[in-house]
Formats: structure tokens, C-alpha cells, sequence
């Protein structure tokens, strides 16, 4: 029953939330440009720090020395294939520990750890100026998409994240990369929430496209046995009505 209740509220939520669409023309705030002979360039850093959590900061619960991430039961699919991405980037075998029931599962390497942690200050927040290149706004986009990310419906997409100081920094990346469309909603409770539902453009879809069955993995895992019920699709329509009626 609790999958469901969530389920209720993150779809239902979407009635009351706050637009960031561009009120200035495209030619002036940016038009997407035309992806048919773009070409992904995947940052390997950029894209792991996008799915690092960061649920009350960083360091909250996790080792800094050593330890790269944790991972929800329903993640574990991420965990194995963020441990094969690892090694055929790095050449590096990462040390993980697979844990049943509802305990988190954990991925270790102390040169990982290192090398994404130099990205974060002392109170565990990324540091300033950092993204630098489009290739790295992208890579850290679909780092996000793959973990805390959905397909909505065709080109509407969300990124929902919790206790998070990734909120400011996703609202930037998604106008940086000319995102015009955006809404976005913050659900107060224990954990907090921040939801941005967005219009993607074609090149950012592209680069979705290439962790697309991994996040589906997710998804499905998460809300196993609720995306067919008819209450799922009735709310889920209703989100789409209320997306639609948004980016008008």
C-alpha cells in the first residue's frame, strides 16, 4: 500500500505546480538546436556524479574514503551496471555488497571515491563551476534521468529527487541546455521532494536514450504491479492533461 499512496501524490501533485517556461521568444533565450547529426559525447565523470545520492548531503551516510554510493533494494540493477560502466571507463573493478530485504546495497573503491568526491566542498555539495562544457551538462542530466528520472509520456520527461542539493543544480542544467519547458514542484514531508517535469529536447534525448532500458529496469522495480492498475493509468492521464495545459 505504501508504493501506491506515493504513487497518488507524485502523480496527483503535478494540479498545483510552478512553471519555468521562457516568456522570452526562442531566438532570444536559445533555440534547441536540431540533433539530427549530433553526436553524444558522454562525460564518464559528469555522468556518475548525476546518479550519486546526496540524500541530506554527500557525506551524510555514506564513507567518503572508500565508499562510492548506496542503493536502494530496487536499484540493485543500477548498482550492476554502474560496476560494469566503472570498469569499461576506468579499468577499474569496484568492490560491491549485495544486501536482501530492505537494506541499502553498496558499491567501494577508494580511487573512485576519491576522484568523483574532489567534485564536492567540505558540507558535501558540488563545487562551483564545474560545468564547463555542454558534453558535461548533458552527462550529468542523464546520470540523474537513469537514477531519479521517468518517462512521462513521448518527449515529457521528470527528474524526482529527495533531501536533495541537486535542486538548483538540475534547473540550471535544464535551461542551459534549452530546456524551455519546465515545471517544477516541491512536496514538503519527511523526506522533501523536488520534482521537475520538463520538456526535453531532441539532443537531450538522445542522450537519455542511451540509459533508456536501465531506467526502465528502475521504474519498473520501484513501482512493480501498480503501472497496470487502472488507478495508475487515470492518474498518470491526468498528468499529461495537466502538462499539456501548462506548456501551452
Amino acid at each position: 500500500m505504501k508504493k501506491i499512496f506515493v504513487i497518488i501524490i507524485l502523480l496527483s501533485s503535478i494540479i498545483k505546480i510552478q512553471s519555468f517556461g521562457q516568456q522570452s521568444s526562442f531566438a532570444e533565450f536559445g533555440k534547441p538546436q536540431d540533433s539530427t547529426n549530433f553526436e553524444i559525447k558522454l562525460n564518464p565523470d559528469f555522468f556518475l556524479l548525476g546518479t550519486l545520492s546526496d540524500y541530506g548531503g554527500r557525506f551524510y551516510s555514506i564513507d567518503r574514503e572508500k565508499q562510492i554510493d548506496k542503493y536502494y533494494p530496487y536499484e540493485i540493477s543500477l548498482m550492476h551496471y554502474l560496476t560494469k560502466f566503472i570498469f569499461n571507463n576506468y579499468q577499474i573493478k569496484v568492490d560491491t555488497v549485495s544486501l536482501i530485504g530492505n537494506k541499502n546495497s553498496k558499491m567501494f573503491s577508494k580511487i573512485m571515491a576519491n576522484k568523483l568526491h574532489n567534485f564536492y566542498d567540505e558540507k558535501g555539495n558540488l563545487n562551483n563551476n564545474i560545468f564547463d562544457s555542454e558534453d558535461k551538462k548533458y552527462s550529468f542530466i542523464t546520470g540523474a534521468f537513469v537514477r531519479y528520472g521517468a518517462v512521462i509520456q513521448d518527449n515529457f520527461y521528470k527528474i524526482h529527487i529527495y533531501n536533495s542539493s541537486k535542486d538548483k543544480v538540475i534547473l540550471a542544467l535544464l535551461k542551459d541546455l534549452y530546456c524551455n519547458k519546465i515545471a517544477y514542484k516541491s512536496l514538503n514531508g519527511i523526506p522533501n521532494s523536488d520534482i521537475f517535469y520538463f520538456e526535453a529536447t531532441p539532443r537531450l534525448i538522445k542522450y537519455f536514450n542511451t540509459v533508456k532500458s536501465e531506467n526502465k529496469s528502475i521504474q519498473h522495480a520501484l513501482y512493480k504491479g501498480h503501472e497496470s492498475t487502472e488507478h495508475f493509468k487515470v492518474e498518470q492521464n491526468k498528468l499529461i492533461e495537466s502538462l499539456k495545459n501548462t506548456f501551452k
